[in-house]
């Protein structure tokens, strides 16, 4: 069965916060290479995706109590 976001591990707040602590949204510096802003952009996007995935955890267990 492939992942999903309905059916992804469980994962806890203090993990998402640390890795948001960790790799911050932010704009890249002025002079910053290209290369390095897409590979933060990646990394940042995959941030948001748990803090995502976080809610609706969290919304289907408030559903199911």
């Amino acid at each position: 069965m492939a992942a999903t976001k309905e059916n992804f591990p469980r994962i806890t707040k203090k993990q998402v916060d640390a890795l948001d602590k960790l790799i911050p949204n932010k704009c890249p510096e002025l002079l910053e290479p290209e290369r390095e802003i897409w590979f933060n952009a990646g990394r940042r996007s995959v941030v948001s995706l748990l803090q995502e995935i976080l809610a609706i955890q969290n919304d289907s267990t408030i559903l199911k109590s």
